[in-house]
């Protein structure tokens, strides 16, 4: 009936299988996770509804949680972003290969870079573009650097 409403169906400390499993493990333990119903990439309408709820509900997590919605983590050798999907958890190595919501977001135009952003305008975060690229140069060179050490102790 196009009514947009948010069912938690378990406990946030519960490891559901959202995303399935890749060669280097799951993000069903690292990441909370929520699904969305569509109604089969039909209407704009009810898309800019369910993205601007999920957008909310993991703003009130981020900020529960004290979570940057741009923010990266290294979970085993690889930069993780605090918020992910399908797809990406899947070419990280960490889902199996289904990229839904991907597949609905272009259909709007929306990506995940812009899920980041709108949930950082949520939570009154500035975002500034330049500084986003940098702080990602900055991380893609903090990895680059320790695993050049790792390399070092393991020969």
């Amino acid at each position: 009936d196009d009514t947009i409403a948010t069912v938690q169906t378990m406990p946030w400390n519960y490891a559901p299988w959202g995303c399935g499993s890749g060669p280097n493990g799951s993000f069903n333990n690292t990441h909370m996770q929520f699904e969305i119903c569509d109604d089969g990439y039909k209407s704009k309408e009810y898309f800019e509804a369910v993205y601007k709820e999920a957008c909310e509900i993991t703003a009130y997590y981020c900020k529960k949680y004290k979570l940057d919605p741009m923010g990266t983590f290294v979970y085993k050798g690889k930069i993780v972003p605090v918020i992910t999907n399908h797809d990406e958890a899947h070419k990280l190595g960490f889902g199996n290969d289904h990229s839904d919501s991907n597949e609905w977001m272009s259909k709007f135009g929306k990506t995940m870079d812009d899920v980041r952003r709108d949930v950082a305008k949520l939570m009154g975060i500035e975002i500034k573009e330049k500084l986003l690229a940098q702080r990602v140069q900055m991380e893609e060179d903090a990895m680059k650097a320790n695993e050049e050490v790792i390399a070092k102790f393991e020969n």
